[in-house]
């Protein structure tokens, strides 16, 4: 017997402080995720071979390409406009939470990146690069496809200046 066709989950991007979500129009081909250690050379040593000392451990990031097409959406005013509907979320996100606010305001959200339906691995963290390529334009000019490349890092369960923190980070990450 045939199994009923069921459109795969998306992965999306969640503000934990900030109602503002997306959803990936398109799966990212790849993630990658990174965790560096910091060393330094012992000031003393003075062969080719240096003794290390351990400095610090880095946070994990997360980086991954989205892509974006409207081309075959259209409007009463013609063709939508990608950055209108899809890379103004990303930048929502990206941005301070409110300038004029309480200091632990005036930071990005922290984010939560997970696929649709759950069962897949979380991570939590902040922003820290959103770098958009526009490449695709409809004869009006307006953008209908973008690819965006987003980096993001794990951040702590508090932070400094947000001792009164609303939403806390869930569990551990996954990933």
């Amino acid at each position: 017997m045939p199994t009923a066709y069921a459109p795969p989950n998306k992965v999306r991007i969640f503000g934990l402080e900030i109602d503002v979500a997306l959803t990936a129009q398109y799966n990212p081909k790849e993630i990658q995720i990174e965790k560096s250690v910091t060393w330094t050379p012992s000031a003393s040593s003075k062969n080719d071979r240096p003794d290390l000392e351990f400095a610090s451990v880095g946070a994990r990031t997360l980086s991954m390409e989205l892509l974006f097409d409207t081309y075959e959406d259209q409007s009463a005013s013609g063709a939508v406009d990608v950055a209108a509907k899809y890379v103004s979320k990303l930048m929502q996100l990206i941005s301070v939470i409110d300038h004029d606010g309480v200091e632990a305001h005036r930071r990005p959200s922290v984010v939560q990146v997970r696929w649709d339906g759950g069962e897949h691995p979380i991570f939590e963290g902040v922003l820290q690069s959103v770098s958009t390529k526009y490449t695709m334009f409809a004869p009006c000019g307006r953008p209908v496809r973008a690819t965006c490349t987003v980096k993001l890092m794990e951040a702590t369960r508090s932070f400094k200046n947000d001792p009164d923190r609303k939403v806390p980070l869930s569990g551990q990450s996954q990933w």
